[in-house]
């Protein structure tokens, strides 16, 4: 893959101030998105089939944890494609990808630009105490974010302005402090001035009640209290009802919890109250009177045109749960029908396990018969084997007794030839005897030598037959051994295919049946295993925590709400930031941080809603050892 043809993408939609070197492996582009409070530092990362886009932004300020865990959660379901965890001081975005073509790096370079300028300003409005700064404990952190606050500070062009440090020039501080105190003066005048104009467009009179502004709306159903907390900045509203009937209120509760993210209710001495929080904008004017509204709203749209008659309302909710009732019972009897064929299933499936057994049976049968089929031909091979040897042991000796009397005929006309030129140099009559005698071992010698031959071709066509008997005979052992294991896959291969239909039709049912994880649940399992010591239960408004201690220090919270996650402490008195987010960056489904004013290091995991208790108990245990 050609780097340079992947970066001219990707500076089709970067800033024109870029940073960009190149290592061994990868090219790094470095740049600052202006969105938000002072900019998000982005970092791409760009390999031969891999890209990774990193936005992180440090915030020298209190971040306001619960709004933080609100905000994680709503952010990571809008944006699924992306890792997106704040830490204790940091923002985090993230997206890696492979590919295969450069054609749509700068689209998805810039969808991912594109939500962080969107994810930030957010998270600063919900997540950032602008009025809290933020106290490190160790002096090389403080030394560390300094630098590079002032590195981006000066990045952009502009005069480095004060960041908290023991080494901040004085004049900087200065800086730092009057733009705080002008940024908390201006909202704090904005607030009371969006407070007291809405006061007077609904004509209530102001009210000091402790020193803090509030009034009164009275309406159709019960009576709207506006407060204004000037330390804060902040509105704080609160619609209250007086219902007689619990079972109504709590419907309502659940009603508005499910349908309002920003609204919390709770129902005391027969009293239902909802209340929300509203920070004024001056960027958005109408806001302050939108959220009057919306609570105001609330409670008539989620108990149908605040009904007055509780009767009327019992009645409805006697017909729900009657509905209801009607749909357990209808999904009891799925249910029992689901058990019935799971029972009659695990019946068939046995009987096929059965049948297998009796198929694997008569295949072993057949195999073992076989084998003896072969080894018996394995015998007769053998024997004949041995017969040829024999064969061939005694044509060699028969091969050395003609090359014998061969070399005694030679050896005797060599003696007949010297005797002959020297002693029977007597008449014809000899001559003609010594010459027939020598014509006769001539004959003899030619018949040796052509039998010779004649054994000597006929033992090599043995010899050859021989050899291609065994090699027909290997040919008939491989294709015996490949029809054995050609018969045993297809006895087994169908029955597998069906065996792993039921398996999944058995999943797919025992998956309708799961028990959802709840508190008592949890507690009981905690209880009855007697090895967690004392175990506390916290109540919550949207949400049910069970606490307990493990040895060495550390703490645990399991917190049963909209989602469930487990939450283990321990104080440690040295703490490095840089180690956490290592972990952050190695660990994926767990997240470490600091716990802001306790000094707690806390390791955070997600579960299902569906998690078994034992299971959860031992993925609690599991991540203590991170504190090792």
């Amino acid at each position: 893959m050609n780097l340079d043809l992947v970066q001219e993408q990707i500076l089709q939609v970067c800033p024109d101030i870029v940073d960009m070197e190149t290592d061994d492996r990868n090219s790094h582009i470095r740049f600052c998105v202006p969105c938000g409070m002072r900019g998000v530092n982005i970092h791409i990362t760009i390999g031969t089939n891999h890209m990774i886009l990193q936005a992180g932004q440090e915030y020298p300020f209190r971040l306001i944890e619960k709004n933080c865990l609100s905000f994680s959660e709503t952010v990571n379901k809008q944006y699924p494609v992306y890792q997106i965890y704040v830490s204790e001081d940091k923002l985090s975005i993230t997206y890696r990808m492979t590919f295969d073509k450069v054609d749509h790096l700068a689209d998805i370079t810039e969808k991912f630009l594109s939500a962080v300028a969107k994810i930030a300003p957010e998270f600063e409005v919900s997540c950032v105490d602008f009025s809290s700064k933020r106290s490190l404990d160790v002096a090389d952190e403080e030394d560390s974010r300094l630098e590079d606050a002032q590195d981006e500070i000066e990045g952009e062009g502009m005069e480095p302005v004060a960041i908290d440090g023991a080494d901040a020039p004085a004049e900087n501080k200065q800086l730092q402090s009057e733009i705080l105190e002008e940024f908390e003066s201006t909202q704090k005048e904005y607030c009371a001035k969006a407070f007291y104009g809405l006061a007077g467009e609904l004509k209530c009179p102001v009210m000091e009640t402790d020193g803090s502004p509030s009034f009164i709306y009275p309406t159709k159903h019960g009576r709207v209290t506006v407060c204004l907390n000037m330390d804060d900045g902040l509105v704080e509203m609160g619609y209250c009802i007086s219902i007689t009937n619990p079972t109504s209120a709590y419907m309502t509760i659940a009603d508005i919890n499910a349908a309002y993210e920003d609204m919390f209710a709770k129902y005391e001495n027969e009293v239902l109250k909802i209340s929300r929080y509203v920070v004024p904008d001056p960027y958005n004017q109408d806001g302050l009177k939108a959220a009057f509204q919306e609570i105001s709203a609330a409670y008539r749209e989620e108990t149908g045109d605040g009904q007055e008659n509780e009767l009327e309302l019992a009645k409805n909710m006697s017909l729900v749960i009657e509905q209801q009732s009607k749909i357990l019972l209808d999904r009891e009897d799925t249910l029992a029908k689901r058990e019935e064929e799971c029972r009659k299933a695990e019946k068939e499936l046995a009987e096929k396990e059965a049948e297998l057994e009796r198929q694997k049976e008569n295949v072993q049968t057949k195999y073992t018969a076989m084998k003896k089929e072969f080894d018996s031909k394995m015998a007769i091979l053998a024997k004949r084997e041995e017969e040829l040897e024999k064969e061939l042991e005694s044509a060699e000796h028969a091969k050395g007794k003609y090359l014998i009397n061969m070399q005694k005929l030679t050896d005797r006309l060599a003696f007949l030839q010297a005797r002959g030129s020297t002693e029977l140099k007597g008449s014809a009559e000899d001559e003609e005897k010594y010459k027939a005698k020598i014509s006769s071992l001539m004959k003899n010698r030619a018949y040796l030598e052509k039998e010779m031959d004649r054994r000597s071709v006929q033992w090599k066509e043995k010899e050859a037959a021989y050899q291609e008997r065994i090699k027909q005979q290997d040919e008939d052992l491989r294709q015996l051994e490949e029809k054995i294991k050609r018969e045993n896959e297809a006895a087994f291969t169908a029955e597998k295919v069906e065996y792993e239909k039921k398996l999944k039709e058995l999943e797919a049912a025992a998956e309708i049946t799961r028990q959802e994880a709840t508190p008592d649940g949890f507690y009981n399992y905690l209880l009855k295993t007697g090895a967690y010591g004392e175990v506390k239960r916290l109540h919550g408004d949207a949400q049910e925590i069970i606490a307990y201690d493990l040895d060495k220090g550390i703490t645990v919270k399991v917190v049963f709400g909209k989602t469930l996650f487990a939450d283990v402490a321990k104080k440690i008195k040295s703490r490095n930031i840089k180690t956490l987010n290592i972990l952050n960056s190695q660990i994926s489904d767990v997240k470490f941080f600091v716990r802001e004013g306790t000094g707690e290091i806390i390791a955070r995991k997600y579960y299902s809603q569906y998690e078994d208790y034992q299971v959860l108990a031992s993925g609690i245990i599991g991540l203590t050892e991170h504190f090792a």
